[in-house]
């Protein structure tokens, strides 16, 4: 069955199969500033989602990010490296898509740069997953 934690493995495995990628968070809070990070990271930030009649659909902000050197001389080449990584990401996730999971890969793309206090730069992405979801009190489980 497709869910959070499938959409968190999904994209994990995608992460770990990319050898640019470093380190893969997710959760509802974005917080880049932890010591032990490796970058380059890709987080996935939880954001207002839905459920409607057959369908839940999670939507969440994809952060690629890099360090920068501190007089930003590397920039350009950050934003350039971070955008290769949400291209393979984008990829990877349109060959994961089947009848019961769909990606809405058609959102914005923001750049950044110095958002926190390690200096990165990178894109925030906007992706959302529909979940086909066939539950009725039928096939709920009981006791």
């Amino acid at each position: 069955m497709y869910s959070l934690i499938y959409i968190k493995q999904l994209l994990e495995t995608i992460c770990a199969n990319n050898l640019a990628i470093q380190t893969f968070g997710m959760g509802s809070d974005f917080d880049i500033s932890i010591p032990e990070i490796k970058y380059p990271q890709v987080y996935a930030e939880i954001q207002t989602s839905a459920i409607n009649d057959k369908l839940v659909t999670l939507t969440f902000n994809i952060v690629v990010s890099d360090r920068l050197e501190r007089d930003n001389s590397n920039e350009i080449q950050v934003l350039s490296d971070t955008l290769d990584i949400v291209m393979d990401l984008r990829a990877s996730l349109i060959g994961s898509q089947n009848e019961n999971l769909k990606i809405d890969l058609n959102n914005s793309i923001d750049p950044f740069t110095e958002s926190s206090t390690d200096v990165t730069a990178g894109w925030v992405w906007g992706v959302s997953f529909d979940i086909i979801d066939l539950k009725d009190r039928c096939n709920l489980p009981t006791i």
